[in-house]
This record gives structure tokens, C-alpha cells and sequence, in this order.
């Protein structure tokens, strides 16, 4: 709510988001081209430990 009126701060849509919320997940290299447009994009894919940091 704003200081002097009963109307909502219009930056309230600009505070962080929960870090306690948010989940991070590993996703395949398609992500980086737009060619890649298929629904199958944003699956969680399977890692291992050592893929982690392959190239």
C-alpha cells in the first residue's frame, strides 16, 4: 500500500521472488537455440555427477 493513498505501491510486481521457493533443475543444451521449439524443451533431464561440468 502506498504512504498516502489506499491504492497498491505500483512496484510491489518488481520485489524478489522467494529464493525458498524457487526449484533449480538441470535442462538440456536445446534451451540455447530457438530452433529448438518443441514442448519437450523445459523437461527435467537426467545428470550424473560427473556431467556436471562437461562440455
Amino acid at each position: 500500500m502506498r504512504w498516502l493513498g489506499t491504492e497498491p505501491d505500483p512496484r510491489d510486481p518488481m520485489k524478489p521472488f522467494p529464493s525458498h521457493l524457487m526449484k533449480m533443475l538441470p535442462i538440456d543444451s536445446k534451451v540455447g537455440s530457438p530452433r529448438n521449439n518443441t514442448p519437450d524443451i523445459i523437461d527435467e533431464i537426467g545428470i550424473g555427477p560427473s556431467d556436471l561440468f562437461d562440455v
